[in-house]
């Protein structure tokens, strides 16, 4: 049997980038190769793997971030891709790859956090996690929507350097945010959302999904205000808007928790917590 180690922060070496690939294709049906290979997985992304031979067979992937709260500056660090192939499953692999992000990061960020499936509510509390409730924004929207949001081609590289610079600072209105969001905003765009950017009416940029009659807005960046980006992005059969980041004031929208299959795990500092949430475009 190949010997087994611990390898982190490798996503230059090209043997261990697709292993990786196929492990989390095979797991979460998601690829990094386009996204390394446009050049955007930069150091705020980083693997840790225990690797038999040249294969990857578990994984924790760690985010730096830094978000901005109501003002205050805060270093987090998200903790994703968590994940082992099925014939290493229940040997306490995940559990070791934790421990030594811990010990790697203790004293160096403000607090940690992850988004958790339901089938593991029980395993995060181990490691000091504790589970935190987000609230969201909504509004009902009965049949107002104009729908003139034009979608974004972002496999053209002029929309992708727009969407990098525009993640990189401050969206419209938000009071909760990460700065410097630009790769990870395109790995969204390069990926699972890459049919859901659009260019606002007045010039704007908006991130968005439909799913039944309900329009979500996961960001929006430019000078449309929230309600012309919600009219632009909404369709006649719209009846309900989510906002998928947090904004202290947002008049005619009101406040419900979080709920969804996927479960915060925090451990830090968050005390602006449940009073926000993470913005869906951290989400790694």
């Amino acid at each position: 049997m190949p010997e087994m180690k611990i390898a982190v922060g490798y996503r230059q070496d090209d043997a261990l980038r697709q292993s990786l690939n196929t492990l989390t294709e095979a797991v979460f049906g998601l690829s990094f190769e386009g996204w390394y290979r446009a050049g955007y997985w930069g150091d705020g992304y980083i693997p840790y793997s225990f690797v038999e031979g040249e294969r990857v067979v578990a994984n924790v992937s760690v985010s730096p971030m830094e978000f901005r709260v109501r003002g205050q500056r805060r270093r987090y660090l998200q903790l994703g891709t968590v994940e082992t192939c099925p014939a290493r499953r229940g040997q306490g692999l995940s559990a070791r790859l934790i421990r030594r992000v811990l010990a790697d990061w203790e004293g160096r960020c403000d607090g940690l956090f992850l988004f958790a499936n339901p089938s593991v509510l029980e395993f995060y509390p181990k490691f000091g996690f504790v589970r935190a409730g987000e609230r969201l924004l909504f509004r009902p929207l009965p049949g107002a929507g104009e729908g003139t949001a034009r979608p974004l081609d972002t496999g053209d590289p002029a929309v992708r350097r727009e969407l990098f610079s525009l993640a990189e600072g401050a969206p419209a209105g938000a009071d909760i945010w990460q700065t410097g969001g630009g790769p990870l905003c395109l790995f969204y765009a390069l990926g699972p959302l890459k049919s859901g950017f659009y260019r606002l009416p007045r010039g704007g940029v908006a991130a968005a999904t439909t799913e039944g009659e309900t329009l979500t807005l996961w960001q929006h960046w430019g000078p449309d205000s929230l309600d012309e980006a919600v009219a632009a992005l909404a369709g006649p059969a719209t009846r309900r808007v989510e906002l998928g980041f947090w904004q202290d004031r947002a008049p005619g929208f009101a406040p419900a928790p979080c709920q969804g299959e996927d479960v915060l795990f925090v451990q830090g500092n968050f005390d602006w917590l449940p009073g926000g949430r993470i913005p869906l475009l951290s989400h790694t």
